[in-house]
């Protein structure tokens, strides 16, 4: 006799298992995202979408030990300055987490509201290095100030430098037996801004010939000698001496230093002050006189009428102008 089982589905006392549940979510730990169809295989980096914002929202899956999307990235690039800025000049884009929400934008560089006259970047990105700041200085059309003297006799001279360059040194000369002056030397520089880490500067650099020019009348000696120097910013700007309504009995030459600003909207600012370097030597003719240049001019020379002796004198002056770029 052979005992037959039946295994019948339902049957009292034996139980059948439970079939999956396909709509049940996976444990998404590394940022969560839609759940994978568990009816097709898990396929390990292909590419899926966490509920991160951004950046972070691309991800790839990983099946092991079970279905995760896992991100691709947990930081993204992030730039608040004005549109077409990033990477323009100094202008550089930062960084910014967007794991579960976006974090603030660090390391990035903007434009700055002015540019930086004292480095070679585009602080401002613009696409232009340095506009606006200073490029150079150059001396200005020359000016004559007041003749002294009288304007018959001897005849027209004119002791200058020549463009763009200033005197920073002057012999004097006179006929020691009529006691009238008789003539003038002349150095001249050019000068050349010069910019520092800290700030701008300007320097002189004397051209050639030097002297660069003389002018005497038929007597003549050398009374006088008055160098400005051309350690730094100096330069000639006024002119002393006597004369009356003929002749001139004395000339000279003073000195001054110069100073540079830069501002703080990147204009230049110029300014000479006498620096007790000079003299005039004169005789007892006439009545004295001092003619200086204005507060941004420089002595560039002088216009003379001589002939045995000086007749007139005339200083001669120049601004000083910045040139920007």
């Amino acid at each position: 006799m052979s005992l037959l089982v039946a295994a019948c589905a339902g049957a009292k006392g034996i139980e059948s298992p439970a079939p999956p549940d396909l709509g049940a979510p996976v444990d998404l730990a590394s940022g969560g995202g839609p759940s994978p169809d568990l009816g097709a295989a898990c396929v390990e980096g292909n590419p899926c979408t966490t509920t991160n914002p951004g950046e972070c929202a691309r991800g790839y899956w990983t099946c092991l030990p079970r279905p995760t999307c896992v991100p691709a990235q947990t930081e993204q690039t992030c730039y608040t300055g004005p549109a077409n800025t990033a990477g323009v000049g100094v202008c550089r884009a930062g960084k910014q987490s967007c794991i579960g929400s976006i974090g603030p934008c660090t390391g990035e560089v903007k434009p700055a509201a002015m540019e930086s006259c004292l480095n070679d970047s585009d602080d401002n990105c613009n696409g232009v290095v340095n506009e606006g700041c200073p490029d150079r200085v150059e001396v200005g059309a020359a000016r004559a100030l007041t003749p002294r003297g009288g304007s018959g006799g001897g005849g027209p001279f004119l002791v200058r430098c020549p463009a763009n360059a200033f005197v920073t040194r002057a012999q004097l000369f006179f006929d020691t037996q009529s006691s009238h002056a008789s003539g003038v030397r002349i150095w001249c520089a050019t000068p050349t801004l010069v910019r520092a880490p800290t700030g701008y500067s300007i320097t002189t650099a004397q051209i050639a010939p030097a002297p660069y020019l003389t002018q005497t009348g038929n007597r003549a000696t050398q009374n006088g000698d008055v160098d400005c120097g051309q350690g730094g910013f100096t330069a000639g700007y006024r002119v002393d001496g006597r004369a009356d309504s003929q002749y001139v009995f004395g000339i000279g030459l003073s000195c001054a230093t110069g100073t540079v600003t830069l501002n703080g909207d990147n204009s230049m600012t110029l300014s000479l002050g006498a620096n007790g370097v000079g003299s005039a030597p004169a005789y007892s003719g006439g009545s004295a006189f001092s003619d200086a240049c204005a507060a941004n001019e420089v002595l560039v020379g002088y216009d003379l009428r001589t002939g045995d002796w000086m007749d007139q004198l005339t200083a001669v002056c120049a601004p000083l102008t910045v040139v920007y770029r």
